[in-house]
Formats: structure tokens, C-alpha cells, sequence
């Protein structure tokens, strides 16, 4: 039963993504604009002049095209470059791209969704109510078609979630055995390609790893107090898995802080083009953006300039910018869709599935700090996710990962609700019996 519902999930997933993009030409659409157009030109750059460097097009401090510099991460940048050089034409490389990017998006993440549903949750439901709303969420239908980081970035984050999860539970399971070892280096590449793609995610790389050494500290005292002791969990299991992740990660980042310190003379760990989204994210309620920057400023000192911007504005008006930094940019992100214009029927039950995954997810969230069990840290890496993007302008594209965590929030409060039920059912039936 729970393999033909998601071989028909996984179904309708692909042809939805495949049909949303296949329709009406939009496979082979090169009107390519913002994000989308620097990333194109920049990888045709590379291929036909050898030069990395990413220009804001149409900004007057974008940058000249033939500079090298590290403002972006190459994870996408080499996407597009590998399409582009096997296709031969920027039509080729744009339609590859997206037919890439919905099999990704619509066959790969909700079966990565499965299973790591099935290592975090109890029951076959949970896993596949969350297979379902990474297949059916319906910014995640469209995105494909965009030539953003989204889709790609989404798939390689539920791998690294999955791939770590099975290193967690083999400490447990096995000690630091072979599969344990091999979990947690694959783990760590797939994080260095999700911060490759998405660097924004790289702080929450911590999160697991520090939520299971509580945990053994937790359980280690709770063991000596007993009567008699238990044997307390070592901690050189996850000390090697530890070390077997960061050596997965830094074989996949040392190229690119290689590339950096030849190319530019600096390490460079991530981008350094963050200033302006930093920068942005600085005027409440997004009024008068940018209008007391000078015309002549320095792209360079953005970023000091919205600091100054930010410590002027939590010691003037502290309310305001907390208030700012804390519900109002939070409401910008979750309260809409990122969304192409499709009003109808669809865009409605599409906005209501929304905010029913934000409001039941940060229950599911709530509810994870009363029970600690295997979903707790996953949602504590969404919502220090989400924290990192408090930081910069509020755009709702960039709660794109945010409701994949929220997912797991849902799911997740659907497997305390069904527990409770159980528990219910089985105590009617008991006093029935006993009658």
C-alpha cells in the first residue's frame, strides 16, 4: 500500500512539473530577467572566455562582465556552464536546464522526502504526508521553470537531511562502522554542494550534530544517577562521524577557497556578494530603500553601511527594527507566495495549502521542544534557517527551504495526533474488553 501511494505521488509530482513547464513554450523561454539573466551570462562567460565573475546587469554598480570575482557560489554557475557547453546555445542550455530541474524537483526531493520521513517519524502515514507536500506544494510545481537556485538547492538539502540522519542513527545502531563512515562523508558533500548552491545555509550545518552530543551528555548523567547505573553512550562514535562529515565537506569546498586565494588573492569561504541584500534589509516596511544611500558609494562598503543603518536603528528606534527584524520580515517571507501570476481556482487552494503548511509546521515546531525526538533538530535548523534570513531583504523566495522544514513540522504534529488517537482507540478498546 505505501509503495503504490508514493510511486503515485512521486507520478504526479513529475507530470505536473513537466507539464507546467512544456506548456506553451515556456521550455525554451530566453526572456530571462533579473537573478535568472545574470546567472546565464555569467555562465556562458565561463565557458567562452574562462572567466568567473557575476555582474548585477542593469545595475549602475553591477560591475564590468570579464572580471573575475567569488560574489556568487559556483554550485549553479557550473550547472548552467555544463548545459551550456554540451547544449551549444543559450536555448539549449535553458530548456536542459529546467527539464533538469523538474526531475530534480518533481522525482528526486519527494523521494528523498519518504525517506527521511521514514527515519524520523513512526507509522507509513507521516512519511508520506510529507513525500505529498514536497510533490504538490505548489510554489514547488512552478519553480522549475525558473533558472534560480531553488529547485536544485531543495533536493541536495533534503540528501544532506537524509544522509546525516542515517549517520545519526547508525552511531546508535553500529558505532562508527563502515556504513556510519560512508553516511556521514557523503553527509558532509552534500552539505558543501547545498552551501555551493545556497551559502545562506551553512550555519546550520552544527545543529544536528550539537543536538545529539546534549542529548548523550543528557542521557550519560541521567544513566549514573540510576540505580544501578546504566552504561553510558560514548561519545568517540560521534567525534569520528564528526570528523568523517568535515572531511567530506572540505573535499568539495577546498576547490572553490583554492580557486579564491590563486584567482583573488583572499579566502573567500562562501560570496562576498551579500552587502546589498544586507544592506536592503535594513529599512522597515521596505519605505524609502535606499533613497539616504549616496549615488557614488563604494559596492565594496554595503555591507558596513547597513550596519551603520542597523545600529543607528535599534538605538533611535528599537521597537521599530526589532519589530522589523522579528515578525515584519517574517510576515513579507511566509505571508505570500512566490508564485508566477495565476489567479484562479488553483492560486486559491494553492494560498490556502500555504499557510495551512506555516501555521500546523510552527505547531509541529512548538510541540517538537516538549518531546525531543529525532524531527527536533531538523526544525531547529529550519527555524535558525529562517533566523538567517532576518538578516537580509525579505523576499519570498527565500522561504523556499523554510516550508520544506515547516513540512517536517507537519508531519511530524501529524504523528503526535495519530499517536494520541492510537492511544485512545486502544484504551476504548481495553475497557470494552474488560466489560
Amino acid at each position: 500500500m505505501a509503495a503504490s501511494a508514493l510511486a503515485a505521488i512521486i507520478m504526479v509530482s513529475l507530470l505536473l512539473r513537466l507539464s507546467f513547464i512544456l506548456d506553451d513554450g515556456k521550455l525554451h523561454e530566453t526572456d530571462l530577467r533579473g537573478d535568472a539573466r545574470n546567472y546565464a551570462m555569467m555562465a556562458m562567460q565561463l565557458v567562452d572566455d574562462g572567466i568567473y565573475g557575476y555582474v548585477y546587469h542593469g545595475h549602475p554598480k553591477g560591475g564590468e562582465p570579464g572580471v573575475p570575482n567569488a560574489r556568487v557560489t559556483p554550485g549553479y554557475p557550473l550547472l548552467l556552464s555544463a548545459a551550456y557547453l554540451i547544449t551549444g546555445t543559450e536555448d539549449g542550455m535553458v530548456a536542459s536546464v529546467r527539464i533538469f530541474q523538474a526531475l530534480m524537483g518533481g522525482l528526486a526531493t519527494p523521494l528523498l522526502a519518504y525517506l527521511l520521513g521514514r527515519r524520523l517519524f513512526a507509522g507509513r502515514l507521516p512519511p508520506l504526508a510529507l513525500c505529498g507536500m514536497a510533490a504538490l506544494y505548489r510554489v514547488y510545481i512552478f519553480s522549475p521553470y525558473f533558472i534560480l537556485t531553488e529547485t536544485v538547492s531543495l533536493t541536495f538539502a533534503a540528501l544532506y537531511m537524509l544522509l546525516m540522519q542515517m549517520a545519526l542513527d547508525g552511531i546508535r545502531a553500529e558505532g562508527p562502522g563502515f556504513r556510519t563512515a560512508a553516511a556521514a562523508v557523503s553527509a558532509g558533500a552534500a552539505f558543501a554542494a547545498c552551501v555551493l548552491l545556497r551559502p545562506a545555509i551553512a550555519p546550520i550545518c552544527v545543529i544536528p550534530i550539537a543536538i545529539r552530543l546534549i542529548q548523550t551528555v543528557s542521557h550519560n548523567k541521567r544513566a549514573r544517577r540510576k540505580t544501578p547505573p546504566e552504561s553510558p553512550r560514548g561519545l568517540a562514535p560521534l567525534f569520528k562521524a564528526s570528523a568523517a562529515c568535515l572531511c567530506g565537506f572540505l573535499a568539495l569546498m577546498s576547490p572553490w577557497w583554492i580557486r579564491n586565494a590563486v584567482t583573488l588573492g583572499a579566502f573567500i569561504p562562501t560570496s562576498n556578494g551579500s552587502g546589498n541584500a544586507f544592506l536592503a534589509g535594513t529599512y522597515p516596511d521596505m519605505e524609502g530603500l535606499m533613497e539616504d544611500v549616496p549615488d557614488d558609494y563604494d559596492p565594496d562598503d554595503q555591507t558596513s553601511i547597513g550596519m551603520d543603518r542597523l545600529m543607528a536603528g535599534l538605538r533611535d528606534e528599537p521597537l521599530k527594527y526589532l519589530r522589523w527584524y522579528t515578525a515584519g520580515k517574517s510576515a513579507h517571507m511566509l505571508g505570500s507566495l512566490w508564485l508566477p501570476g495565476d489567479p484562479g481556482l488553483g492560486r486559491t487552494l494553492g494560498v490556502a495549502a500555504h499557510f495551512a503548511v506555516v501555521a500546523l509546521g510552527v505547531l509541529g515546531l512548538a510541540l517538537s521542544f516538549l518531546r525531543r525526538g529525532p524531527p527536533f533538530a531538523w526544525l531547529l535548523c529550519g527555524l535558525a534557517h529562517h533566523c538567517i534570513h532576518l538578516m537580509f531583504i525579505p523576499e519570498n523566495r527565500y522561504a523556499y527551504l523554510t516550508m520544506f522544514f515547516l513540512m517536517i513540522g507537519c508531519a511530524h504534529l501529524l504523528e503526535r495526533a495519530a499517536g494520541w488517537v492510537s492511544v485512545r482507540l486502544k484504551a476504548g478498546w481495553a475497557r470494552r474488553a474488560a466489560v
